[in-house]
């Protein structure tokens, strides 16, 4: 049955994108957005330190991450909706470093030929002219250190590059229609397997309404918190100038200046100059 959202929810929702790939299909699923990504077969062999997606919809919420462990190294992705910014940018670079932690220990060596690959996929609010970037680490000698990378594409302009351009769209198709509702991917491809499945279970996650409620529930907390905390920045904002205001009248009062022109000059009441 369609929930009253109409499947509004698409999987620029990193929540909704990584219950996705932690479902029945998202094996499957996941292979084919990192073959894209990569231009090269990628097999998942392990997902890596993630709790399942929840069974019952009314439970609350838990931490989904997506580690994995490739045939080309370890992965780790990230949905990143507008809000790819310095300090997530900070925290996306601590998991590569987890990665190193929990996984590069082998024996009584450390293994150090393995890849850690970081894969953020940016949509709206990235200022960013490239489609995808790809930044390597450096040593202290400056020489480029080949397995410790981080890759980012520009969902968005992915989106335009492709929107007249058939054989591109066809290329990436399994990254373009992680943008899309349901409706939308109906007639998108209607006949490729991956996307059936895809599109299945985005229908499906979006006809739970305890589930979308519970995603739209924790995105509205976190944007009543950001603008709690703007408020609490324009209250500060607010005392702070009011009381440069007072402290100037006050030193004007002293200097002899008329009570007129003072409240004039600082917007400040009569009745406020002479109670300082």
């Amino acid at each position: 049955m369609q929930s009253t959202t109409d499947f509004l929810l698409t999987s620029k929702d990193d929540t909704l994108f990584k219950t996705i790939a932690h479902g029945k299909y998202g094996k499957v699923i996941l292979e084919a957005i990192l073959t894209t990504i990569f231009s090269k077969t990628i097999i998942i062999e392990k997902f890596l330190n993630v709790e399942l997606p929840k069974i019952k919809y009314k439970e609350k919420g838990k931490y989904l991450d997506l580690l994995l462990k490739t045939n080309i190294g370890y992965i780790n992705i990230e949905i990143n909706n507008g809000d790819y910014y310095k300090p997530k940018m900070v925290r996306n670079f601590m998991y590569l470093c987890e990665f190193l932690v929990q996984n590069i220990k082998q024996g009584e060596k450390y293994n150090i030929d393995e890849a850690y690959i970081q894969v953020n996929l940016n949509f709206g609010g990235i200022k960013s002219n490239y489609l995808m970037t790809n930044g390597k680490l450096k040593n202290e000698e400056r020489i480029l250190v080949e397995n410790f990378k981080i890759i980012g594409y520009s969902m968005d302009i992915l989106s335009n590059i492709c929107y007249n351009d058939d054989e591109l769209k066809d290329k990436y198709k399994y990254l373009l229609m992680l943008g899309m509702s349901s409706k939308e991917l109906e007639c998108f491809y209607p006949n490729d397997q991956i996307i059936k499945l895809y599109g299945g279970e985005l229908m499906r996650l979006n006809s739970k309404a305890d589930f979308v409620r519970s995603i739209t529930h924790e995105r509205d907390m976190e944007l009543l918190h950001n603008t709690e905390k703007y408020e609490s920045y324009k209250d500060g904002m607010a005392k702070g100038e009011a009381k440069e205001k007072e402290a100037n009248a006050k030193k004007m009062k002293e200097n002899g200046i008329k009570i007129d022109l003072i409240s004039k000059i600082t917007g400040l009441s009569k009745k406020q100059i002479m109670m300082l």
